[in-house]
């Protein structure tokens, strides 16, 4: 009896060490004591990052005059970045978003320095891209690459939520099939209800799941390992909800599994 004591407790400290070493193990992204630790608001001029209820983190813009340019108005990027760069790895946590509000997350993403330039396509149609990409310098702090869109309910917003969005870039969805998959279009709730997503990396192999519905499921060589951010829109048109009132993205349980 006491040598199979021993060995099931063996066992035990044997399978610990193993999910360690393998990086099975999960790890939250927001603090207990204080759920922004170790996050950067790369934009505080034009947007807030702040905790509520204890254990929400709340996005919201703030309200600013509409700049208009030679191809539309300016929706400004709030991007908040976590301190670590990840490679390979399945992320969760659950978010909830005002109507008409955007609120998704990056992945894989960089930071713009002070000459930091990059191929820019003109962003004519989110679906495909008309027009060669130009060489752009992007503001410093900006946050470009793959990007987890959260945005509502398709029918309502004309996005896909669930898809994935190359950021300042290609500027498109990356998953022309995704539309195909049963119920991805219609995966996102509506209302105040708590959504949960998912997103797995592993290599050039990008997946997505939105309330354990299968969403984008693309290969994309373009980016090796970055950073995680959080990401809402600023500008007028962006920060005007459907009643005039603020609107807000809202996070929280956010959890994060490495893998080889």
């Amino acid at each position: 009896m006491r040598f199979a004591k021993q060995l099931t407790r063996v066992s035990l400290l044997l399978a610990v060490a193993c999910a360690t070493m393998f990086g099975q193990q999960w790890v939250s992204l927001f603090d207990a004591k204080n759920p922004l630790k170790g996050w950067t608001n790369h934009d505080p001029d034009l947007g807030a990052y702040k905790v509520e209820n204890g254990n929400e983190v709340v996005g919201r813009a703030f309200p600013s005059k509409d700049v208009k340019t030679e191809t539309g108005y300016v929706v400004y990027d709030i991007s908040c970045t976590y301190e670590k760069e990840f490679t390979n790895f399945i992320l969760t946590w659950e978010e909830k978003l005002t109507p008409n509000t955007p609120g998704s997350l990056m992945f894989r993403s960089h930071i713009a320095g002070k000459h930091t330039e990059i191929p820019q396509a003109p962003m004519e149609n989110r679906k495909t891209v008309q027009g060669p990409a130009v060489m752009t310098l992007l503001p410093e702090g900006d946050v470009y690459g793959p990007q987890f869109v959260v945005r509502g309910s398709h029918e309502k917003t004309g996005w896909t939520t669930g898809n994935i969005f190359d950021d300042s870039r290609r500027k498109r969805y990356l998953d022309d099939e995704m539309e195909k998959r049963p119920g991805a279009m219609t995966a996102w709730k509506e209302g105040d209800i708590w959504n949960t997503l998912r997103l797995e990396v592993r290599g050039d192999h990008y997946q997505t799941f939105v309330n354990d519905i299968a969403c984008a499921d693309i290969h994309d060589p373009a980016d090796k390992s970055g950073v995680i951010a959080l990401h809402i829109h600023g500008g007028v048109r962006a920060a005007t909800g459907i009643n005039g009132g603020q609107p807000e993205a809202r996070y929280r349980n956010m959890k994060i599994q490495i893998l080889p």
